[in-house]
C-alpha cells in the first residue's frame, strides 16, 4: 500500500507532529504515541549545520530544548537550527520541557502521567531515524519540509531528503508538503510517485492554477481559509484536501461533511 492509497478511505485523521498532546512534539516518543491512534503522522523537516536533515518544527531551539542551559551555546542565539551541527543537536534534551510547561493541560487534568524525570529526556531525530521507525512500524508519515532558501538551494535540501529517503526505501510511505512552493516541483523530479501538498495560511487568487503549475497533488490550507466551494472545486478537479489544525470535535465534522479527505489535530 502507498501513502496515496489513503484518500480512498474517509475522514483521516493526522496527528500533527506526533501525538504531541501526549508526548513531546517531534520526537520518537511522539511518533510511538501515534500509533495505532491515526491514518498519518506529520513531521517537520530542518538542516544542520553539515546538512543533515533532522525532525524539528521551529527554525530556532529555544522554544523546545534546554539550549539554553549550555554555557557554550549562550553567544549563539537565537539559536537557528542552521547554526548547529547534528552532534551539538544531539546534545540538547527536547522531551523534559514538555512535562514542565504541560502544553495541552493534559497533566494538570491527570491524563498525561509525566515519567521519572530521568526518563523525560527526548533527543532531536534524525529523518533517517523517523524513516526507519516509521517503516519499521507501518506508520504512514507526512514530513513537512521548512522553508529554507535563505541559507540552502532548493536542490541542495530536497536531494539530501531524498538522499534519505532512498537509503531507507521508505517511499511508499511518504506524503511531501512544503509551504514553499518551489520545492513541490523538484520534489516530482526527485521521485513522481510520491504525492505532495502545497500549504497555505492565505487566501491567494487563481489556486487551481497555483496547484497545476507546482505539480502539486493535493492542498493543505489553515482551518481559516476553507469553504465548501473550494473543496468541492478542488475535489472535483481531483485533488485531496487536509485542513490543518482542527482540535475541535465539532469544527472536524463540519470540514468532513463539506468533503475534506483529512485533517490534523493535536488532539488524538
Amino acid at each position: 500500500m502507498h501513502f496515496i492509497d489513503l484518500f480512498e478511505k474517509p475522514n483521516l485523521i493526522a496527528a500533527h507532529r506526533g501525538d504531541r498532546s501526549h508526548f513531546p512534539e517531534n520526537t520518537l516518543a511522539s511518533l510511538r504515541g501515534a500509533v495505532g491512534k491515526c491514518d498519518f503522522v506529520e513531521m517537520d523537516v530542518w538542516l544542520t549545520k553539515e546538512r543533515v536533515p533532522v525532525i524539528l518544527h521551529d527554525e530556532t531551539l529555544g522554544r523546545t530544548s534546554d539550549v539554553e542551559t549550555f554555557e557554550a551555546f549562550r553567544e549563539r542565539l537565537p539559536w537557528r537550527v542552521e547554526d548547529f551541527t547534528l552532534e551539538e543537536l544531539k546534545r540538547l534534551d527536547v522531551g523534559s520541557w514538555f512535562y514542565e510547561k504541560d502544553p495541552f493541560g493534559l497533566i494538570r487534568e491527570g491524563r498525561v502521567v509525566p515519567p521519572p524525570k530521568n526518563e523525560r529526556i527526548q533527543k532531536i531525530p534524525t529523518l533517517e531515524e523517523v524513516l526507519i521507525f516509521s517503516k519499521r512500524h507501518g506508520i504512514f508519515l507526512n514530513l513537512e519540509i521548512k522553508d529554507m532558501h535563505h541559507y540552502a538551494s532548493d536542490e541542495e535540501v530536497l536531494e539530501t531528503v531524498f538522499d534519505a529517503i532512498e537509503k531507507t526505501g521508505t517511499a511508499s510511505i511518504l506524503l511531501i508538503s512544503s509551504f514553499h512552493s518551489d520545492y513541490l516541483p523538484l520534489c516530482k523530479r526527485l521521485d513522481s510517485g510520491i504525492p505532495t501538498a502545497l500549504l497555505q495560511k492565505r487566501r491567494i487568487r487563481n489556486l487551481p492554477e497555483l496547484l497545476k503549475r507546482v505539480e502539486a497533488d493535493g492542498w493543505h490550507p489553515s482551518r481559516k481559509i476553507v469553504d465548501p466551494a473550494t473543496v468541492r472545486m478542488l475535489r472535483d478537479a481531483g485533488y485531496f484536501i487536509n485542513v490543518f489544525v482542527v482540535n475541535d470535535p465539532e469544527e472536524r465534522k463540519k470540514f468532513f461533511k463539506w468533503g475534506v479527505n483529512g485533517i490534523f489535530t493535536d488532539l488524538l
